[in-house]
């Protein structure tokens, strides 16, 4: 079974989702498992390593 959410809520995707795309002005940055995308950024959740994928500063 397939369930589209669409969210800017990192915190949520985080806990409701597999698998993750991340998108930037219309196009595919990246979709990967949501341990994969915290994987290979430097932080260790989903919200800060969404705004190190999109080249944004991290509080």
């Amino acid at each position: 079974m397939t369930i589209f959410l669409t969210t800017h809520y990192m915190e949520e995707a985080e806990n409701l989702c597999d698998r993750v795309c991340l998108i930037r002005s219309g196009k595919k940055v990246t979709e990967e498992t949501v341990a994969e995308v915290i994987g290979s950024s430097p932080y260790e959740n989903l919200e800060e390593a969404y705004l190190w994928d999109m080249d944004e500063e991290v509080e």
